[in-house]
């Protein structure tokens, strides 16, 4: 049977894909990361200013419209859907990005949603969380950039492709899938 539960919270815009593939809980919030990425084609023309993804909720039985929700949102780097491996849902693999949501576990409201971009492919494998702090891992190529806390940001350098340097889009497979000659490309972040 389905279990029952109190609320959900959903990603509500077209402008954005986010596929939450773990999760984690701690000090009264649950945390969900994953793959996300910016729908918007940045070789079809000008991008459109604002947020890509939206995080909305509670909707719940007795809120099912959502009117007393609230909303999360969150500007995404929109890259070429033609740059890296070809995705089979369109668009390519190069596209994703690392997203994390922080909802609230008791009343389903979105708290934040956290971006870690970078050029090429980067996907999330694991989540851990205590206290005030989490932990993700997961692969990634070319480069990976977070925004810390203070305002500054961080990026690391796949130890394949130098730093200021950008991975052959030839050369970005999904970390799953092997090209004819059983090689992953370039990947050992």
């Amino acid at each position: 049977s389905i279990p029952s539960f109190d609320w959900a919270t959903y990603s509500t815009r077209s402008t954005a894909s986010f596929k939450p593939l773990r999760g984690a809980y701690a000090n009264g919030n649950v945390f969900a990361a994953g793959i996300v990425k910016s729908t918007i084609d940045s070789d079809a023309g000008p991008i459109p200013e604002g947020f890509e993804l939206s995080l909305t909720g509670p909707y719940s039985t007795s809120d099912s419209s959502g009117e007393f929700s609230a909303t999360v949102s969150s500007d995404l780097q929109s890259y070429s859907a033609a740059v890296g491996a070809i995705e089979n849902g369109g668009g390519s693999w190069g596209q994703y990005d690392v997203g994390v949501a922080k909802i609230d576990a008791v009343t389903g409201e979105p708290k934040a949603f956290f971006v870690w971009e970078g050029d090429g492919y980067d996907e999330t494998s694991g989540l851990a969380a205590f206290g005030n702090s989490i932990a993700v891992s997961g692969h990634f190529t070319g480069n990976l950039t977070a925004m810390l806390s203070d305002g500054t940001s961080k990026t690391i350098w796949n130890s394949n492709v130098g730093e200021g340097g950008y991975a052959l889009d030839a050369d970005q497979f999904h970390p799953n899938n092997r090209n004819s000659h059983a090689e992953s490309g370039v990947d050992d972040g």
